[in-house]
């Protein structure tokens, strides 16, 4: 089985910019909650080189303080809001003893399991947004394929992974809620992750991801615009890419400090299926899509 390594990667990502539609706040939106938003960043193109576990646990904490419309200009349309998540990603490896291509490929499977908490306030009299409290999120799950580091003068200068993940409908989910830890449904989320080492002790990571979400036979609660007299039976998320993105220096002896976060937009609507055979998508991008950028400090 080989040993269990470990690391704690702590990053603190401040929302300096948070450009939300108001789908997301008017609950319209059904987008996944504690997937992997700028967590997994510095040096994320690496993985354990042979056979065994690795065990890495990422603290993520984002807050917002302003919700902006579909043209980036903050909405009058709720009172101080703050909204406030709290991460611990866990996150299990296990690479195999066999390698592909002549040993330039490990394959391995890969275990993620967050821990969400959810802060929200808003003062009256503006809309609420209701949060589902403190829960495990949705378990995540897939084959991963570490490509071996590039060499330079001895000196690894490149090094990237493949992952194929599933996330399955096993986290905390209320309906009722605007804002949960799961969702009900199964996702598809490939991946691609690369880091750039350029000189000793500087580096440059990003992340890229695409998902595909299923049928969520439980929705929450739909956009305004659904026909009078019709209720929603189902929904299925749109999908979304977002982009992690890191850079880092070693400062001290085996302590990185730098940058990390994300860019995510989500690029098809919701769509909401109707008891009388059809289905709703939101015409307008402040009904149905979101994008959301992140950046702030952080440590390894």
């Amino acid at each position: 089985m080989g040993k269990l390594w470990s690391s704690i990667a702590i990053s603190a990502l401040a929302m300096l910019t948070c450009a939300v539609y108001p789908s997301l706040a008017m609950a319209g939106n059904q987008s996944r909650a504690g997937i992997n938003l700028g967590a997994t960043s510095f040096f994320d193109g690496f993985g354990r080189p042979v056979e065994g576990f690795t065990y890495q646990a990422y603290l993520q904490y984002s807050r917002a303080r302003e919700l902006a419309d579909a043209n980036g200009d903050e909405t009058k349309a709720f009172v101080h809001p703050e909204l406030d998540t709290l991460v611990l990603l866990n996150q299990l490896s296990y690479y195999g003893p066999k390698t592909l291509f002549g040993d330039r490929v490990r394959p391995g499977i890969n275990f993620i399991l967050p821990l969400v908490g959810f802060m929200t306030s808003f003062d009256a009299p503006g809309p609420v947004l209701k949060d589902n409290g403190v829960g495990l999120g949705d378990l995540v799950i897939g084959p991963v394929f570490q490509f071996a580091p590039l060499l330079s003068e001895g000196r690894p200068v490149f090094s990237h992974r493949l992952e194929f993940d599933l996330v399955a409908p096993t986290g905390k989910y209320d309906p009722a809620k605007n804002l949960n830890q799961g969702t009900n449904y199964i996702s598809f989320n490939p991946n691609w992750a690369a880091t750039v080492l350029p000189l000793p002790g500087l580096e440059f990571t990003t992340r890229l991801n695409y998902i595909y979400n299923f049928t969520n036979e439980r929705p929450t609660n739909p956009p305004r615009g659904i026909p009078m007299g019709t209720t929603v039976e189902s929904a299925r998320a749109g999908q979304t890419v977002w982009a992690n993105f890191a850079t880092s220096y070693e400062a001290i002896k085996g302590v990185h400090l730098g940058i990390n976060g994300y860019y995510l937009k989500q690029i098809t609507l919701d769509r909401f299926y109707l008891n009388n055979g059809t289905y709703y998508e939101g015409k307008k991008p402040a009904e149905g899509k979101q994008q959301v950028l992140g950046i702030g400090p952080g440590a390894y």
